[in-house]
């Protein structure tokens, strides 16, 4: 799930991944009012900080049978 946020709430967005079974990763492109930012995931699952591309694109991780919910570094 993706949250791209909106000027009106500044620092919005989310990006949401699912596991079922197997730990994974995906190419999100959250949109490029984000590009250069750092993301962390707020449920402490994964540890590591991602940060968004130029082109508002970046690799959101989950862990294996989790939720990771990430969200834009304040």
């Amino acid at each position: 799930m993706v949250r791209k946020g909106n000027e009106a709430h500044p620092g919005s967005g989310l990006v949401m991944l699912l596991s079922n079974h197997t730990e994974g990763t995906k190419k999100i492109n959250i949109g490029k009012e984000h590009a250069g930012e750092t993301w962390y995931e707020i449920t402490e699952n994964i540890k590591d900080e991602i940060h968004i591309d130029d082109n508002g694109e970046a690799e959101f991780n989950v862990n294996a049978g989790k939720a990771a919910v990430w969200v834009k570094k304040q």
